[in-house]
């Protein structure tokens, strides 16, 4: 394959299959049935045509009868893909690390655009692709079983930019429910993760003494505040970033309280619980090391 015509290849490729596939249904692709297929030029398919018949000696015919391109020698085919050392080795590495992602539908579906790939390379490389064995591995992480079903609807909604609603189990096994917008699929350390805007808006009450403060500074792009008759401060913003939502109402305590959502108020008691909870251990840790050393007369 000539260097210049490398952009065009894959055209050329499958212009010949098109004229094969012809063959075997009785209809045979012309010049328009290329345009619309490449949505190119009537004159960029006269050049990929005399392209195949001078360089690659195409036994291409045009049937006067069939309307259509024929091959005249059945057998031909296109000579396979020549590529650099370079390249085997980075088409090889590729194979490679596709074991990261086994056990996924994208694991399936790039194995069978590598196999297609890898037919078309077959007798024309110099360099065996498993010489790499030797001195390039790749050792998966423990990875997570993946359910094609739930996968494809997960794509699906991103596509259509849909939001869904989804039970969510952390590590501690406590479960939530919530509705989010999925915008991207992302694979870390042998899992998959969803990453989503949160649909649901929270909001928090602070007291009448912090009102002026809390509403005279921009804490988040989407905040807005409505002020009560008891002189406290409603207000409502949309985020993702929830650990950084819990640690700024942390800090406001106790003059602060989460109205909704329910998960993000559990969270907050649950933090303030682990607190209280540390700090009682840290006294009687304290009282009981004050004890062990006391004087001998003041212990009797």
């Amino acid at each position: 394959m000539k260097a210049d015509s490398r952009p065009q290849y894959y055209r050329i490729r499958r212009m010949v299959q098109m004229v094969r596939e012809g063959a075997e249904t009785g209809y045979l692709p012309n010049s328009s049935d290329f345009m619309k297929e490449f949505e190119v030029s009537r004159r960029t398919v006269a050049r990929h045509l005399a392209f195949l018949r001078d360089e690659e000696r195409a036994p291409l015919e045009y049937d006067d009868g069939r309307h259509g391109f024929r091959l005249s020698d059945e057998p031909y085919t296109l000579p396979p893909v020549r590529i650099s050392r370079k390249e085997a080795f980075s088409f090889a590495l590729v194979r490679k690390l596709l074991v990261h992602y086994e056990g996924t539908p994208l694991h399936l579906d790039m194995r069978s655009v590598l196999d297609k790939i890898a037919e078309s390379l077959e007798g024309d490389i110099t360099i065996e692709p498993d010489w790499l064995s030797e001195y390039v591995g790749a050792l998966p992480e423990d990875s997570v079983r993946i359910d094609p079903d739930i996968w494809t609807q997960l794509a699906g909604f991103m596509e259509r930019r849909e939001a869904i609603q989804a039970e969510y189990q952390a590590f501690t096994g406590r479960v939530s429910r919530y509705e989010f917008q999925p915008f991207h699929l992302l694979a870390y350390r042998g899992n998959w993760y969803v990453l989503a805007h949160n649909v649901r808006k929270d909001r928090l009450l602070f007291e009448p003494k912090l009102a002026v403060y809390i509403t005279e500074r921009q804490w988040h792009p989407t905040q807005a505040f409505r002020r009560g008759r008891d002189g406290r401060v409603e207000m409502r913003l949309e985020t993702t970033g929830r650990k950084e939502l819990v640690r700024w109402v942390l800090s406001w305590m106790p003059d602060v309280k989460v109205v909704a959502p329910k998960s993000l108020r559990e969270r907050i008691v649950e933090k303030l619980r682990d607190a209280l909870r540390a700090q009682e251990e840290d006294k009687r840790a304290e009282q009981h090391a004050a004890h062990l050393h006391l004087p001998r007369d003041r212990a009797r």
